[in-house]
């Protein structure tokens, strides 16, 4: 968190385990969220998404990768976040100009 905070330039991704000492990765994800909005999340762990987050949580929508993983399943959940995050900004955007 400290070094999310101190990093001048921007985060274009969070990669963070679920499971940690102090603070978890979805706790880390949204005190940094509030101060970087650019910044795109993704959750990682050794344990299955089911098990992890409730049914109901908003945090089961987030790009999850599953340990042990490639380096090549890494730059495939990481190209296929970019992906959605791109059509989401491009949706924002045409709402705003339709609603405009």
């Amino acid at each position: 968190l400290r070094l999310g905070t101190r990093h001048a330039g921007p985060i274009h991704l969070l990669l963070t385990d679920v499971v940690m000492p102090d603070m978890n990765g979805p706790e880390l994800a949204a005190a940094l969220a509030c101060q970087r909005a650019e910044m795109s999340i993704m959750f990682m762990s050794g344990f299955d998404k089911e098990s992890l987050f409730h049914p109901d949580s908003p945090d089961r929508a987030t790009p999850f990768l599953t340990k042990p993983f490639t380096a090549g399943d890494l730059e495939g959940a990481v190209g296929k976040a970019r992906a959605v995050e791109s059509m989401a900004q491009d949706l924002v955007t045409r709402l705003g100009m339709q609603a405009g």
